[in-house]
């Protein structure tokens, strides 16, 4: 084949690259097309804990509102954590998690150190208040926990 030959070829294929790429980038640029999730309603992102839970002032066990969910939306807790240390060689035994009804979650005990982590879809209604309580093996125990949730608000 002579050079002539072959610089038509290959300023042929470059031409017919050229126009692939042109047409495929107006036609992806033309078919593009917004999409709403009308299934999943806009999420505000909430995050809250304490870190004064503790039982000094009540041995039977002591609760805390750690947040109250405003009017007109449903709080969805998706995660829940807390660590806690115990004196007097007593652990806690469950922390209970109260929206409109209560959850118990057991803890993972080290010593006198307890720790959970938990995956959950908890819900809420508007106005209800989000409490924490610890319970300690016996009363003699004080315990101090840090407490953390997470999830989101939704319109109701």
């Amino acid at each position: 084949m002579t050079t002539s030959k072959l610089h038509a070829l290959r300023t042929a294929g470059l031409v017919a690259i050229g126009i692939t790429l042109f047409c495929s980038s107006h036609a992806q640029a033309k078919d593009v097309t917004s999409v709403q999730d009308v299934d999943n309603p806009a999420r505000h992102f909430v995050q809250f804990g304490t870190t004064t839970l503790t039982n000094a002032f009540n041995p039977s066990g002591v609760g805390q509102t750690v947040f109250t969910v405003p009017a007109g939306k449903v709080l969805v807790i998706e995660y829940f954590s807390s660590a806690c240390d115990a004196s007097n060689g007593v652990t806690p035994t469950v922390m209970r998690l109260g929206t409109t009804v209560d959850h118990y979650f057991p803890f993972t005990m080290t010593g006198t150190s307890a720790t959970q982590s938990n995956i959950t879809r908890l819900y809420a209604p508007a106005g209800t208040n989000v409490n924490l309580t610890v319970f300690p093996t016996s009363n003699a125990a004080t315990i101090s926990c840090n407490a953390s949730l997470s999830g989101y608000l939704l319109d109701q």
